[in-house]
């Protein structure tokens, strides 16, 4: 997957983060926010409230697109996955929740972010 592209698969992938990505959008005057502020801004919260909220269906859906871009070959679609992972990662509760969702490329991004190296 593109980079530049990365914000309108999460939103295709993601409903729940349209509305969170409508208010950050009518937050910026004159250009859109780029990747790395939509997954920081949109995906990283939503990923917490969605593990302690949704249904294991929507979790599998979420951690199915994170998986397909942890296994991009580009470094920049990965680091969006860290970036992400940040806040749940860092709450011990919704850590082990989200682990029964990420497929094996998510997990390695996982660990790397538990580590503080990404």
């Amino acid at each position: 997957m593109r980079y530049e592209d990365t914000s309108a698969a999460l939103l295709e992938a993601v409903p729940e983060a349209r509305d969170p990505y409508a208010q950050l959008k009518d937050e910026w005057t004159g250009e859109s926010p780029g990747p790395t502020i939509v997954f920081e801004d949109v995906l990283k919260p939503l990923l917490v409230s969605m593990t302690a909220k949704s249904p294991p269906e929507d979790l599998k859906r979420v951690f199915h697109f994170l998986e397909a871009l942890a296994k991009d070959p580009d470094s920049r679609v990965n680091d969006l996955v860290a970036y992400a992972l940040y806040d749940l990662v860092h709450d011990s509760g919704a850590s082990r929740k989200a682990k029964r969702y990420m497929g094996s490329a998510t997990r390695k991004i996982s660990r790397r972010v538990e580590r503080g190296e990404g």
